[in-house]
């Protein structure tokens, strides 16, 4: 590991970082990796920060308990994490007399997925929005915007497909 040592002057005190990865470290602290910092661009360092931010100056009280970020997440975990895994059970396993009541039954819990998906994407858009902030930068967004251009796409294969009526 490389590392670096600072200390905090007025300079880099009030820098931030954005989209790093941080991981708890047991006794020892938190890791935090990566990401970049504002003035400086992408970093690859890697930090070990312990201590008790109640003692600190500039300790950020949370007063948000849902922020943007949190309900994007919310959103979109119960998108692809509940209602589309539904969606195919009940296509696969429902055991029902009428094909066309379980090809209804899938494809209103896909488009009500869809539909969350759609909100989830806008308040993560939402959510980095701010000074100088570019969207799509990092790995979590690009690979979320390809989840969700693949889920359009889904979409608007199924309603070429349907037959009408």
């Amino acid at each position: 590991f490389g590392h670096k040592v600072t200390t905090a002057t007025a300079e880099n005190r009030l820098k931030r970082r954005r989209g790093h990865s941080m991981v708890s470290a047991g006794e020892y602290g938190v890791i935090l990796f990566g990401g970049e910092i504002d003035g400086e661009g992408l970093t690859n360092e890697v930090w070990l920060l312990s201590g008790n931010p109640d003692g600190s100056r500039l300790a950020i009280r949370c007063t948000n308990r849902l922020s943007y970020f949190h309900l994007h997440g919310i959103a979109m975990f119960v998108a692809y994490g509940l209602l589309v895994p539904i969606a195919i059970i009940i296509t696969r396993y429902a055991k029902c007399s009428s094909k066309k009541r379980i090809v209804v039954i899938h494809a209103v819990f896909q488009i009500i997925s869809f539909l969350l998906a759609t909100v989830g994407l806008a308040l993560a858009i939402v959510s980095t929005s701010g000074a100088g902030r570019r969207h799509f930068q990092f790995s979590h967004a690009i690979l979320g915007l390809l989840l969700y251009g693949l889920t359009l796409g889904q979409v608007l294969y199924a309603a070429a497909a349907l037959p009408p009526g």
